[in-house]
């Protein structure tokens, strides 16, 4: 099975997500704490034979064997049809540690700029060992590993929620031009620092690095209560209209202190609210993936995470069933005057509403996605007079309370599907806390 030292009940989980690509090894372990280099990832010492491979205490503060790897882990993104993102650091430490989270002023370490061309030739190796020829000296390494045909790698992340100081940004320009000059193919993704919201400074002032630079994707990160995601509407603003820099958003979910960080159905319902929101500004945001995506059910220091496993079996979150259900709708083209929300009620006007209609030319079907979390059946009028829809459709529906959590008992959030007639001009009915999709055939 094409899991590559993942448990096949993970890789399983992984793969019912759709996904289409996947950012790795994930977070602060890509450039170590703020007392040094010590404990950054060096994607170097994991691609090797793996008892040669270096064992590291990262900066969540446990070990990290390197049985996977990025050699596992370009493996299982070719496998599963995902492109690898893989993230390098910059010569910069994570700034969030050893109390540097919430001061005033964040320690942060940097690597002296007569010492950054190992880190730029880390990332100019790590393209060579992707994309290279057998007969290059990296290209060799994977050939040697098994793998002679290259992952045509394409996108490549430099740096993860840094600081965006004037230090950060002279390492990061020199790094992003020492690459663009080998590698003008490489899609370099950027960070915007901790915090991806208006008014935030590194926020401000990563994107004037990313204008000034010519950065094609820039990955913003956010965790926020869940009436955040209900009332903002962050992609709609002018500050993204012609902006040549795409976003990614990178890292995101609902982190509640309110009921204890726990995954509930009001949760995912919101980020599917917003996900929605995001889909009407896909011109502007590119790609998305929720953030942490494991975790072991019995140790964590993070939550909620979007799949949780212990050593029998995993655990899929409320949140995770949303992200499904985006990943198997995803298409071209997107049709934002298709649904009526009765009663002049919209979307624009009632945040607790969403809709979206995508077009997926490919597979010639099309996605009517329906969002609710009113307390409250909502009708609904949808208008596909412009497509030729066959009669027959799927009709995907998550629903529950909104203290609903999935765990180890119960799973009282899941898809329920059902075989549905359909007709160019319909009207439905949506019910309260509820998510639905129509899978129609053209």
């Amino acid at each position: 099975y094409h899991g590559h030292g993942i448990r096949k009940d993970l890789a399983e989980a992984l793969e019912g997500l759709n996904p289409r690509f996947m950012r790795f090894p994930g977070g602060c372990v890509v450039h170590g704490g703020g007392d040094g280099f010590w404990d950054t990832y060096r994607w170097k010492t994991t691609v090797g034979p793996k008892e040669t491979r270096k064992s590291l205490k990262n900066t969540w503060g446990y070990n990290q064997s390197m049985d996977i790897g990025y050699f596992e882990y370009f493996q299982l993104c070719e496998d599963m049809g995902m492109q690898p993102l893989p993230i390098l650091p910059c010569g910069v430490s994570c700034q969030g540690v050893n109390g540097g989270w919430g001061m005033k002023n964040q320690a942060q370490e940097v690597v002296a700029m007569e010492d950054m061309d190992e880190w730029v030739q880390d990332a100019l190796d790590l393209i060579e060992w992707a994309n290279g020829d057998v007969n290059t000296k990296w290209g060799a390494v994977r050939a040697a590993a098994g793998h002679p045909e290259p992952f045509n790698l394409k996108y490549l992340g430099i740096g993860n929620e840094e600081k965006i100081t004037p230090e950060f940004a002279e390492r990061f320009k020199y790094m992003y031009n020492k690459i663009m000059e080998k590698h003008p193919e490489i899609v370099i993704v950027g960070t915007a620092g901790p915090g991806s919201h208006p008014g935030n400074p590194d926020y401000e002032n990563s994107w004037k690095l990313a204008e000034e630079i010519g950065l094609p994707i820039i990955d913003e990160h956010y965790y926020d209560p869940r009436q955040q995601y209900i009332d903002s509407r962050q992609y709609d603003s002018d500050f993204y209209k012609d902006k040549k820099c795409k976003v990614y958003l990178g890292e995101y979910s609902v982190k509640d202190h309110s009921h204890g960080e726990k995954n509930q159905w009001g949760d995912a319902l919101a980020e599917a609210i917003y996900l929605l929101h995001v889909e009407r500004n896909a011109d502007k945001v590119v790609m998305t993936s929720y953030a942490p995506l494991f975790a072991y059910k019995h140790n964590t220091n993070w939550n909620p995470n979007l799949i949780y496993f212990d050593n029998e079996r995993p655990f899929l979150t409320c949140s995770y069933y949303v992200q499904q259900m985006f990943g198997q709708s995803s298409g071209q083209y997107f049709y934002g005057d298709c649904v009526k929300f009765a009663d002049g009620d919209d979307e624009f006007k009632n945040h607790l509403l969403g809709q979206s209609v995508i077009l997926n030319v490919n597979k010639r079907e099309l996605y009517v996605k329906l969002a609710n979390m009113t307390d409250a059946s909502k009708s609904v009028n949808i208008d596909l007079s412009r497509f030729s829809v066959k009669p027959n459709a799927v009709k995907t529906i998550l629903s529950g309370n909104l203290d609903d959590e999935n765990n180890y008992d119960k799973q009282p959030v899941s898809p329920v599907k059902e075989d549905v007639k359909v007709s160019k001009k319909m009207n439905v009915e949506v019910p309260a806390h509820s998510l639905i999709m129509y899978t129609i055939k053209l």
